[in-house]
């Protein structure tokens, strides 16, 4: 494989979720010639690499910006400001087509376990982009919404 297949290699837009001690977070990231990008429901953005090494293996460099008062899946309390998280883990290679495909991944680098699988980039880009979390919030704006109009009707 050349360098620049393997930079292309995991092209696409992931669902992922870090589960760690205190709980999970939902995102959804673009991977493009072995550069990702993403959002997710906690108001973090995210940019990094997802690199295939020599071994087989793959490792995500990611580092988020989180906004003041973001939840910690480790258990850290919310800070006041904004801030940055930096997370990068190794998958072996055997593990590594599995991994990509929803079967959870426990990265014991940083004590989460990461589940990943690549969805429709026609229905989920969006929420990859910058408009992520307004994608989000209108979304949960409408379920709020439909839930509200049920328990009325009963």
């Amino acid at each position: 494989m050349t360098k620049e297949e393997a930079q292309g290699e995991f092209d696409g837009v992931y669902s992922v979720t870090f589960s760690g001690p205190a709980g999970s977070a939902l995102g959804y990231y673009t991977v493009e010639g072995g550069r990702l990008s993403g959002t997710d429901i906690a108001g973090a953005r995210a940019t990094g690499t997802v690199v295939r090494n020599p071994d087989g293996s793959v490792t995500l460099d990611i580092e988020a910006d989180l906004p003041p008062d973001a939840w910690m899946i480790r258990g850290t309390t919310p800070t006041f400001v904004w801030h940055k998280r930096h997370v990068r883990f190794t998958i072996p290679a055997e593990t590594v087509d599995t991994a990509f495909k929803g079967n959870p991944y426990f990265a014991p680098e940083e004590g989460v376990t990461v589940v990943m699988r690549q969805v429709p980039a026609e229905q989920f880009a969006d929420m990859a982009g910058p408009d992520g979390l307004d994608i989000w919030i209108e979304l949960l704006t409408q379920v709020r919404d439909e839930w509200k109009k049920l328990d009325k009707s009963q």
